[in-house]
């Protein structure tokens, strides 16, 4: 089962606008270093509970804010382990 899902960003300009928009629509996020699992350019993610998925792809849309993905991990792949089980 998914412990969080995470956005990750090509630059800390379109984290900090997610974020924005996010407080905006009252989504409950954290920002966190991005998961060895994942990679990013800014190094930084937000991670929010899987409840708020479509919530937050629906106001990053109408923002026209990009991300480099939105991936769905549990505490193994947290660890070095995509959640298919499989190497990153």
């Amino acid at each position: 089962m998914p412990e969080g899902c995470y956005l990750i960003f090509a630059s800390i300009h379109h984290l900090l606008e997610a974020e924005k928009v996010l407080q905006a629509g009252h989504v409950s996020f954290t920002l966190v270093p991005a998961p060895r699992a994942l990679t990013s350019d800014c190094g930084m993610a937000i991670k929010f509970h899987s409840s708020w998925e479509e919530t937050v792809r629906r106001l990053l849309a109408a923002e026209n804010i990009p991300s480099r993905g939105l991936y769905h991990l549990d505490k193994t792949a947290a660890r070095g382990r995509n959640s298919r089980g499989g190497d990153s």
